[in-house]
């Protein structure tokens, strides 16, 4: 029978397990994103592999400085998809990460909060029981 600090322990270590999955799932279809777009740039607009992820690049990112545009109806329609795929894709990413860190380092910050407060309980505790002896001392 687990205890439910172990409970609470293992329920934390699956929850980060999953989040650490979104965050290569995330990764990896960005990847795939890049890829298929390098392929497609470069055989429906004519561009070269490093003006393909250029153009990735300044798109995914909503820069956008207009010194590559795609020219072909296909370009077009397909930068209009990568643009949502895009930005699904990287607030999905953006998530994962505020996830992570709720699920680590914040719950690391709150155990070591607990402590010390836990500490100084303790501490000012201590002080009130010495002055209550030393105030009700009956001799």
């Amino acid at each position: 029978m687990y205890t439910k600090t172990e409970r609470y322990e293992n329920y934390q270590h699956g929850k980060v397990h999953r989040i650490t999955k979104n965050i290569l799932l995330a990764i990896f279809l960005i990847t795939v994103l890049y890829i298929i777009g390098i392929i497609i740039y470069h055989f429906t607009e004519g561009w070269s592999y490093l003006d393909s992820v250029y153009f990735m690049t300044v798109t995914f990112t909503t820069v956008g400085f207009g010194d590559i545009v795609p020219k072909t109806h296909l370009g077009k329609i397909f930068t209009i998809v990568f643009i949502w795929a895009g930005m699904s894709v990287a607030f999905y990413l953006i998530y994962s990460f505020t996830a992570y860190r709720e699920a680590v380092v914040d719950t690391k910050i709150m155990e070591q909060a607990k402590n010390i407060s836990g500490f100084i309980r303790k501490t000012s505790t201590n002080k009130k029981h010495k002055r209550a002896r030393k105030s009700y001392t009956i001799k």
